[in-house]
């Protein structure tokens, strides 16, 4: 059965995502930072006579998914994802195969690797790293509608009024290479707990390609996380990104799924 977490539920379900604070960082980075429910982020439960057995989170039109056990009322699940305003779903992959994702509404699926850094190697610097304000909001967001992968999943506005929120609150940072008035290269924490963070965004525009630069935002914004006692974890799919990666110190450890709805 899929209900709203009640509040005496809370604990439970947080002492649950602490217990895997990587593939669950989703889900309770964004707990942390926005609470239980608002308009655009809600929590539920699924439970069995085994007890919980996953737990899902809607963030805007992404909905995140943490599974413990197999779910047995499947028909009940797709009524559950179909009513809901989501565009994209994503879990670690075993997580998903627990829900039985192949009799669900058609997702078109992405499958990365899912890294972290315990310590970082090579570093690579750059003057003209810095890290950055609110005031570099929109030059962010026009850089990262340049990016095919990026650039239909939401509009520009509103990619401006997120990172405008994220960096002003504090609840996210970012690494960038400016040219004049364009941001050219970028790296930034898409979601971070007390204790891990999630590096997402990774760009470097075309026409400033091969000259490192994706290295070293990602270098600047790996040490700043590290320097503050969170380990950053990322995805990639893109064999020349995980070079870079790896060269960084970050380490493989599972397979993160992202799914469009079709």
């Amino acid at each position: 059965m899929i209900n709203k977490v009640q509040k005496h539920e809370q604990e439970v379900v947080l002492d649950i995502l602490r217990q895997d604070p990587s593939r669950s960082m989703f889900i309770y980075g964004d707990i942390l930072q926005n609470g239980w429910e608002t308009d655009y982020q809600e929590v539920w439960i699924d439970r069995s006579i085994k007890g919980i057995d996953a737990i899902y989170l809607r963030y805007h039109k992404n909905l995140v998914i943490y599974a413990i056990h197999a779910i047995e009322d499947i028909e009940a699940l797709k009524t559950f994802i179909h009513g809901l305003p989501i565009q994209f779903l994503s879990g670690c992959k075993k997580h998903l195969e627990l829900l039985g994702l192949d009799t669900l509404e058609p997702f078109k699926f992405r499958e990365m690797y899912f890294c972290e850094c315990q310590e970082l190697m090579n570093t690579v610097t750059n003057k003209q790293v810095i890290m950055a304000e609110p005031k570099h909001a929109k030059a962010i967001a026009e850089a990262i509608i340049q990016i095919s992968e990026f650039a239909e999943m939401t509009s520009l506005e509103e990619r401006i009024e997120r990172i405008t929120e994220r960096l002003s609150s504090g609840k996210g940072r970012a690494a960038i290479i400016i040219d004049g008035d364009k941001v050219i290269a970028h790296a930034n924490t898409a979601v971070e707990t007390d204790n891990a963070v999630m590096v997402g965004a990774v760009l470097t525009l075309p026409a400033y390609r091969n000259q490192g630069l994706a290295s070293q935002v990602v270098s600047t914004l790996t040490k700043h996380c590290l320097d503050d006692g969170k380990i950053p974890c990322l995805f990639y799919d893109n064999p020349k990104a995980g070079s870079i990666y790896h060269r960084l110190g970050y380490v493989t450890f599972d397979t993160w799924m992202m799914g469009t709805k079709l």
